[in-house]
């Protein structure tokens, strides 16, 4: 389950950001995918409004930019288990 590339579709904002050093770049940032998903993420959650979604970035330690990147990019692997990756797959090889 891990080896499969959408597992990351299911990663929190906090994991994303996690997995991204502040100091690196995504190597495969795509703004096209970014602008994209920050539309439907602010539709999704509500957050439409400059105020809210500055909030919102704000409580996450997010800048825009970063926002952006995070968004824009498919996550790196991460160098440790997610718990909630290893739960699946322990509850899922116990069926």
């Amino acid at each position: 389950m891990a080896e499969s590339p959408s597992w990351s579709r299911a990663l929190t904002l906090s994991e994303r950001d996690f997995l991204f050093p502040p100091d690196a770049e995504p190597g495969s940032f795509d703004p096209a995918k970014a602008e994209q998903r920050l539309e439907r993420w602010r539709r999704e959650t509500g957050l439409e409004a400059e105020s809210l979604f500055s909030l919102r970035l704000e409580q996450q330690r997010l800048s825009p930019g970063r926002f952006a990147r995070l968004l824009g990019a498919d996550p790196p692997e991460p160098d440790g288990e997610l718990a909630w990756l290893a739960w699946i797959e322990r509850a899922f090889s116990a069926a």
